[in-house]
């Protein structure tokens, strides 16, 4: 879990936290800026794959020297691999983003789904984060809190589909640079988007404080 997910509770919202900092940006934004950018200046599957691919170990490397929290680097990393995997396997430069487009996919499939069975994800992590007891759905105090959660819920949906719908079309005609302008775009800035978003939607509804310090609930980065 992010750590701009634990503070969605403060009466302000934390951009750095929603990105993750400057390091978050360079290590999110930079393997796929050198990905279009080599595209577009060699025109070369192996010049652009494995420069993208470079720069994204060598932040796990950084991380690893430093002896810092690795793991949105190697989360990073994961998916530059299995992109490069998919591009060099197929010889389609393209498909290199084939992985983020699928990956959103399912993630919009799987929010929808906690939707459709009355379990929205956003209630979900409210109760886990902020160790809510088991029926505060039900509850005439949170009602407001459980409403805005369904919403909050549909917030991430809408995102992950509006990735699918610009990016698959760009996908499937092989539009590269496109492509991968249009992953820089609607990447790390729509993600703060939705996190600013959710923020406005539970703002002063959450019990006080950070939920890492509601009832002990601790998480992972």
């Amino acid at each position: 879990m992010t750590n701009w997910a634990q503070t969605l509770g403060g009466e302000e919202f934390s951009l750095q936290e929603a990105i993750g900092g400057i390091r978050g940006v360079i290590e999110s934004l930079l393997p796929g800026l050198v990905f279009v950018v080599t595209y577009l200046v060699t025109g070369s599957l192996g010049w652009t794959v494995g420069l993208a691919a470079g720069i994204s170990v060598l932040f796990v490397v950084i991380r690893a020297f430093q002896r810092s929290a690795p793991t949105q680097a190697i989360a990073g990393l994961i998916g530059v691999a299995i992109g490069v995997v998919w591009a060099f396997t197929s010889g389609r430069t393209e498909n290199y983003y084939a992985w983020g487009i699928l990956l959103n996919l399912v993630y919009a499939a799987v929010i929808a789904c906690t939707i459709l069975i009355r379990q929205p994800l956003g209630a979900l992590l409210i109760q886990f984060l902020w160790g809510l007891p088991k029926g505060w759905k039900k509850e005439e105090h949170y009602a407001l809190l459980y409403r805005r959660a369904w919403i909050a819920t549909w917030v991430w949906v809408v995102i992950f589909c509006l990735r699918v719908a610009v990016k698959a079309p760009l996908y499937y005609s092989g539009q590269v640079a496109a492509l991968g302008i249009a992953t820089l775009v609607m990447g790390l800035p729509l993600f703060a988007l939705g996190a600013w978003l959710t923020w406005v939607l539970l703002r002063g509804l959450l019990p006080t404080g950070t939920a890492s310090s509601s009832k002990e609930v601790t998480t992972e980065d």
